[in-house]
């Protein structure tokens, strides 16, 4: 599960109530100042209130060293773990391009594993093969040979 999908959502039913609240005037404070339940024409304006200014600062994100080593896998899960594969939330799959876009990469991810499958299909990686010796026998007496006389004949300083 990624980090986002462990948000807490709005209800749409909490949203819509909030969203009512905030947008509907409050019955008691119309914007001449008068009162709705009062007649009073006569009454005191109400004077305007100026607030201090409000400064709204988030939390800094914290450092990340962008060269710093991730492992690619969670060294304290367990082998039960590391083999399960759990499906997709809704959000994963809207925010991936949906179930449409899912299914296509289903289908080709399945098209490949049979293409693999067809006769004389070779593996990207292949296994290392040995290489035969550079000399023979024959070869490898005269080269033999041939080091010691040089080795006997090189002159001394």
């Amino acid at each position: 599960m990624t980090a986002s999908s462990r948000r807490r959502r709005c209800r749409p039913a909490a949203r819509a109530a909030w969203l009512l609240a905030l947008c509907l005037p409050a019955p008691c404070a119309l914007a001449d100042g008068s009162s709705a339940a009062d007649g009073d024409a006569g009454a005191a304006p109400v004077e305007a209130v100026d607030f201090d200014t409000i400064r709204v600062v988030e939390k800094r994100p914290q450092w990340v060293d962008p060269f710093a080593f991730r492992p690619l896998f969670d060294p304290d899960a367990n082998m039960f773990q590391r083999d399960w594969n759990e499906s997709p939330s809704v959000e994963d799959v809207s925010l991936s391009g949906g179930y449409v876009m899912l299914g296509i990469n289903h289908g080709l991810l399945k098209a490949a594993e049979t293409v693999t499958r067809l006769p004389g299909w070779q593996h990207q990686v292949q296994p290392a093969t040995a290489r035969p010796p550079p000399l023979d026998e024959a070869q490898v007496t005269r080269a033999a040979r041939l080091r010691e006389a040089g080795a006997r004949q090189a002159p001394t300083r």
